[in-house]
């Protein structure tokens, strides 16, 4: 059923004009973004690559792409008119190759393009955060013992030592500003480029501009209050002890710069202001008529709150100057270890995410770069736009010719707007919006004012709430206006609202209020599953205290994300496995495998071990083994992987110790099971792609792996099914975009960590300078002064962080459909300044210490009347419970033994039916060319015959990516560099520093040979017709990962070459094979299975492919024409073959092809079977 466009939503699928969208939460902006793509494309006589769809992540980016697919297979299913559905479906072919992506994809993709202009090599590489830390700390070590050397700017280092107390705080201050180097670099043109005496002055010019234009009505009011409530006491007692010398302090205001006023205004509170009620004096003071001046205290409580940041600023002028010569000699050492850190990437073809967008702002300056940009992107559209930055900005504006030329369309809601941690700059939504205004039709700016997600009281309380806490924004401090939610449920849609408090004095925990509501809540609602609930947290270490009272009460849960993943017990046991392995003699990791459920042995069987002789505990474990069965086992399985380190990946070692020693059966037998084995999993995958970057091997994995342990707790716990009945823990900042039926926000009466100007760190500010406190007059054991300008851009800073806290309270709370729960631990009632709780007592009016708030007013409902929709105002009331007792409620249990006696026990084996794995064609293919050969490689893990292997040449040469348990043979790393050489187009000049790199990284012998060989292969290749031909093609995908589900379980391949041209795909896969040219046609006829398997998977997704051509290319014999031609009923065909090798496979039948056996590795004196003797 087609879903109705609401006028606002019918608005902003205009693609004639540019379009800023405000969108509500639960407005459907990601229907009206995904709806607008498919309109243009079937409207518009373009290519899909000239629309561009940008958003905040890759799981975005995917869910975008499943709309858009939806939205095609509707259209398509309605559409009547034969032309506009061809277009339709052609849609649906090629929307695999649609931009849709997120700003760092779309940059990677320009600067492929455009790499000569970047002045990049065109076969870069992404790295991760990981990686590029610890370049980063690598390439500031060097500097720092380079600079010791260097006199000529030795002097500048050991002055940013003693300012900052120590080379460790420098070394964090030179990483933060790498980081930034955008700001620091644009910093060091403009406001450092000047003399020290120059910076200084316009230190002082800023913070005057700037208090003047964000203070001084303020200031202004409140010494006129000042002065009005003071002549009021004078009146009274012309002598009194602290009117007096507040009269000297107001005289003396008059002639002072700004500095010197807000000095005095600190002397002066000392005087008015009590230090225990924050208030101004009532005794000896201001103790009669109180009432009649309640304007003027409020305003002067109000001028002391904003300018508490100024009390101790430096009035003399000396630290300006301090901190002026502090950031030019900190921008001499940061320049050393940014180029550093930049010739560590440029050696190696690395680019961090931050040199992504700067080489790309870099080369769309250029004329040549930009006219060809305009004509390539017709239309880009942005989601989550309130969470972008300038940078962002300045690569989309002259794509678009500064909206001269093509279509922008941009969404998002500054309400929303909560990253500010990853430099988004809200200032720039509101930039844009005031661009197109400039340039396009009137109502440009639009918004979707209406939200299907929440019920009637919901909306009431979000509104009465948000009201208050949004009113009076100033857009300097990135405060937002306030907009009503319109409702879209029914009025006879109930949902309520509680708040749960703790008293800190009681024995009760927040954490079991909420547990026990959530319990009342699944009891009196039938409706409600646990999946339906959510726990939203500011911060991950309330996931702890949750965890237990949810265990408590029986309530199943689920961490998203939460953090500590590598330390984990699970992570701790096997990083000591895979260490004990490196170094035998390492008894700690040794002891640590031993008790771990990987082998599971007592406290008494590791002291009786300890009394065995032995040097180590290894030694003594195998003089145990002469008289345990159990420890011979042990022993055995041991060195059966000591022998296999030798040439096993993390990845294939960590595998196959967990699947020999039953460890995925303990950890699916704990309570949180799905969570353990996530985590697992999520191990393996990373040593996976830890092994394709940069050829590193397993003792690199392990180094890694311990600094990981010991020092970066912030990992994020691997993520499990969303779908499954258990309650969600996670951040107010994982919840974006997500709804549930009820809602918990927990913690709500803590506060998170200020980001203030402190003495030994460093601030930086793009508008203010490199900030931090100093020490006057070289004084290093005195206390250090803080400018003024960094007083100032604390205050800022300050402003911003409480107008983002406001916008995360309203994230968290705009996330409920039905129930919202707002927990807190309080003492007395009060609230912890910088609290969601303290907002709420400031938007409610209220301070929770009655049973409940009664809420009431007209709430605005859009309607649908005969297919029309109307706007139409109800009254709704609300009555917000406040609950401070745990309900009398029985903990829900998962099921008690019951009583057998009068029940039939069956007894007899259960069967194991698995379900979601992976399937690779790996795998497939090996089966079909012998079972036996399959089972004795992945089902038995026969690997002593590795020696055998080493001395035999390779017969056949799998994609190593597939299945990272392949046998390791000789050539594989001369294939896998060919294919790395080809995936990624490396120019002929640029080949040979390549691959020299490649190899540098993996081999420590004499490379020249391997190398020669590599080269000679590859260029031969460069050199031929088939090369010619396939480079040819528009539509061309390199290392294309394709996969589907297939009953039970799921598909997997990468392609070397997918090419999509006039309705036939064509699958091309590269051989390194050493091999006679006679000898091609039998060799391929071992290598088209897995062809077939990939143009299987491809038939799912590519539904309109009729015609599949399958091209193998031999790299020795590059323009001997390999292929294969299908039509789609013989690749639906070859599903059967796949379906049955599964069968098969988990029913473990292994039957021999005997067939095989002269090509088979495992075989007997050349062609004799395993199993046949």
């Amino acid at each position: 059923m087609t879903k109705q466009l609401t006028p606002h939503q019918s608005a902003a699928l205009n693609y004639k004009q540019h379009i800023s969208l405000v969108a509500n939460a639960g407005s459907g902006k990601t229907f009206v973004l995904s709806k607008r793509f498919v309109e243009i494309y079937k409207n518009e006589e373009i290519d899909l690559n000239a629309i561009v769809a940008i958003t905040f992540t890759d799981k975005a980016a995917g869910e975008l792409n499943r709309k858009i697919a939806d939205e095609t297979e509707e259209q398509i299913s309605n559409e009547k008119n034969t032309l506009v559905k061809k277009r339709l479906e052609k849609l649906r072919r090629e929307l695999v190759l649609a931009n849709i992506s997120t700003i760092h994809s779309f940059c990677i993709n320009i600067l492929k393009e455009f790499a000569p202009e970047a002045g990049i090599d065109a076969s870069f590489s992404p790295i991760d955060q990981l990686l590029s830390e610890e370049l980063i700390e690598l390439s500031i070590e060097e500097t720092f013992q380079s600079l010791i050397r260097d006199e000529e700017i030795s002097a500048d280092f050991m002055f940013l030592v003693r300012v900052l107390g120590s080379k460790n705080f420098l070394q964090s201050a030179v990483k933060d500003a790498i980081h930034q180097r955008r700001n620091v670099d644009i910093l060091a043109d403009t406001i450092y480029s000047k003399s020290i005496v120059e910076i200084a002055e316009e230190f002082k010019t800023k913070f005057a501009t700037s208090i003047e234009l964000t203070l001084a009505p303020l200031i202004s009011q409140g010494i006129n209050s000042i002065k009005k409530v003071n002549d009021y006491v004078l009146k009274a007692d012309s002598v009194n002890k602290y009117a007096c010398p507040i009269t000297e302090y107001l005289d003396e205001l008059n002639d002072l710069p700004i500095t010197g006023k807000l000095s005095h205004l600190s002397l002066i509170k000392k005087e008015l202001i009590t230090s225990t009620e924050n208030s101004v004096r009532k005794i000896s003071y201001l103790n009669k008529n109180r009432i009649e001046f309640s304007g003027e205290i409020e305003c002067i409580e109000n001028l002391y709150e904003q300018i508490t940041a100024f009390s101790d600023i430096d009035s003399s002028g000396k630290s300006e100057i301090e901190l002026a010569e502090f950031g030019k000699s900190f921008l001499k050492i940061y320049n050393r270890a940014l180029e550093n850190y930049t010739n560590k990437k440029k050696l190696r073809s690395y680019l961090d995410f931050e040199d992504i967008l700067l080489l790309t702002h870099k080369i769309i300056s250029l004329p040549t770069v930009q006219t060809y940009l305009h004509e390539k992107y017709k239309y880009i559209m942005i989601d989550e736009y309130q969470d972008t930055n300038e940078l962002q900005y300045d690569i989309f504006m002259p794509i678009l010719d500064h909206l001269q030329m093509g279509n922008l369309f941009v969404v998002g809601d500054e309400k929303q707007s909560i990253y500010m941690f990853r430099d988004a700059e809200l200032e720039v939504f509101n930039k844009t919006k005031q661009e197109i205004v400039k340039t396009a039709a009137p109502g440009a700016n639009l918004s979707l004012p209406h939200s299907f997600r929440m019920y009637p009281q919901l909306v009431l309380f979000t509104n009465s709430v948000f009201k208050n806490l949004f009113a009076s924004p100033q857009k300097e401090f990135n405060e937002v206006p306030h907009s009503d939610l319109v409702c879209t449920k029914s009025a006879e849609e109930i949902g309520n609202v509680g708040i749960l408090l703790a008293d800190s004095l009681s024995d009760l925990e927040e954490s079991e209020i909420v547990a026990g509501k959530i319990v009342e809540l699944i009891k009196n609602d039938e409706t409600l599953n646990f999946g339906d609930v959510a726990i939203l947290c500011r911060k991950r270490k309330s996931f702890g205290e949750l965890e237990t009272s949810l265990v408590k009460y029986g309530v199943p849960f689920v961490i998203m994300g939460g953090k500590g993943f590598y330390q984990r017990q699970t992570i701790y046991d096997i990083y000591n496995y895979i260490s004990f392995l490196i170094n035998p003699k390492d008894d700690q990791a040794l002891i640590g495998v031993l008790r771990s459920p990987f082998f599971s042995l007592s406290d008494f069987k590791l002291f009786k071990l300890s009394l065995e002789a032995g040097e180590s505990f290894y030694e003594k474990l195998i003089t145990l083994s002469r008289t345990d069965d159990r420890i011979k086992q042990i022993v055995t399985g041991i060195e059966e992987n000591l022998k296999w380190l030798v040439s096993s990946e993390p990845y294939s070692l960590i595998r196959k110790i967990l699947n020999e020693s039953g460890y995925w059966a303990v950890l699916a037998s704990k309570k949180n099971s799905e969570q353990e084995i996530a985590n697992v999993e999520k191990l393996l995958a990373l040593s996976r792609e830890y092994s394709s970057k940069g050829f590193k091997n397993l003792y690199d994995f392990t180094v890694a792996l311990k600094e990981f342990i010991e020092g970066f707790e912030d990992e994020g716990q691997a993520q499990v099914a969303q779908d499954q009945n258990a309650v969600k823990l996670m951040t107010i900042h994982q919840s974006k975009g997500l709804e549930f039926k009820a809602v918990f926000i927990y913690g709500t009466n803590s506060k998170a960590q200020e980001d203030n100007v402190k003495a030994k760190t460093i601030s930086i500010s793009k508008e203010f300078g490199l900030l931090t406190k100093v020490p006057l007059d070289k004084k290093y054991f005195s206390k250090y002064a803080i400018p003024p300008i960094a007083a100032f851009h604390n205050y800022k800073v300050k402003r911003k962080n409480q107008a983002e806290l406001k916008r995360l309270l309203y994230v968290a709370v705009t996330r409920a459909i039905k129930y919202l729960y707002i927990s807190a631990g309080h003492k007395d009632y009060k609230p912890v300044a910088g609290s969601f709780y303290d907002l709420l007592c400031e938007g409610l009016r209220n301070d929770f210490q009655s049973e409940n708030i009664f809420l009431a007013a007209d709430v605005e409902f859009m309607v649908q009347k005969e297919n029309v929709f109307v706007n139409e105002k109800k009254h709704i009331e609300l009555n917000v419970s406040i609950e401070k007792e745990l309900a009398k409620i029985e903990q829900l249990e998962k099921g008690k033994a019951n009583d057998t006696a009068q029940k039939k026990l069956r007894n007899q084996s259960i069967g194991d039916s698995p379900k979601h794995e992976i399937i690779s064609a790996t795998k497939i293919s090996m089966y079909t060319q012998c079972p036996v050969k399959y089972e004795l490689t992945y089902d038995i893990g026969f690997l002593p015959v590795l020696n055998l292997i080493k001395r035999q040449e390779s017969v056949y040469e799998f994609q190593p990516n597939e299945e990272a348990d392949n046998i390791k043979q000789f050539g594989q790393l001369r294939g896998s560099i060919i294919h790395k050489c080809l995936s990624e187009n490396i120019d002929s000049e640029k080949l040979n520093d390549f691959v020299n790199n490649l190899l540098l990284a993996e081999v420590n012998t004499d490379t020249i040979k391997l190398s020669k060989s590599i080269k000679s292969d590859v260029l031969n290749y460069y050199k031929s017709k088939t090369y010619y031909e396939l480079s040819s093609y528009q539509n061309i995908q390199n290392e294309y990962e394709v996969y589907c589900q297939e009953g039970e379980f799921y598909l997997y391949g990468i392609i070397d070459k997918l090419i999509v041209e006039n309705g036939k795909l064509i699958v091309v896969d590269y051989k390194t094979d050493s091999i006679e040219k006679e000898k091609l046609n039998n060799r391929a006829e071992n290598y088209f299975p897995q062809l077939k398997f990939y143009s299987y998977v491809l038939s799912k997704i590519f539904r309109d492919i009729a015609d599949f051509e399958l091209r193998l290319v031999f790299i020795k014999h590059p323009d001997e024409l390999i292929n294969m031609k299908l039509t789609k009923s013989q690749v639906e065909e070859y599903g059967s073959v796949i379906r049955s090798a599964i069968k098969n496979i988990h029913s473990f039948n292994f039957v021999p092809n005997l067939e095989h056996c002269k090509h088979c590795q495992f075989a007997l004196e050349g062609d004799i079977c395993v199993k046949t003797i």
